[in-house]
């Protein structure tokens, strides 16, 4: 309802409210408000204190080049792994996929880390409930 009653630059105003929107009366009050302090309101610089925005040249970066590239053939980006080789769960290579002895080794491997990350989890807990962290 309010934005039948404000155009688009005051909507932008920080001003959220449930009774605006059920009761007219109230949008038409709280945009004569807002009209009101507008009129009298004259914002300052508040960038003059600030020293001026370097100059930034990404002309000659070979990476954003490639970037730029990348997107334009619309192409996705790789995906990031940041888990270490050792810390990855992952079935046995493919040459090995009808190896059992391969796949206990998955296995296990998979038991150490979920061991691993609940042996973190408690130590979290217990810092927290000694107020550690």
């Amino acid at each position: 309802m309010l934005s039948s009653v404000l155009p688009p630059e005051e909507l932008s105003l920080a001003y959220i409210d449930q009774d605006i929107d059920q009761s007219r009366d109230m949008a038409h009050h709280v945009t004569r408000l807002i009209r009101e302090e507008m009129k009298s309101f004259r914002p300052g610089d508040y960038l003059a204190e600030l020293p001026p925005a370097p100059e930034l040249s990404f002309e000659n970066s070979p990476f954003l080049r490639s970037e730029m590239e990348r997107i334009a053939q619309k192409q996705r980006l790789d995906t990031i792994d940041s888990l270490p080789a050792t810390e990855r769960i992952t079935p046995p290579p493919k040459g090995r996929q009808k190896d059992l002895e391969a796949w206990k080794h998955s296995v296990e491997n998979g038991r150490a880390q979920l061991q691993h990350e609940l042996v973190g989890l408690t130590n979290l807990e217990i810092m927290r409930t000694r107020r550690v962290v």
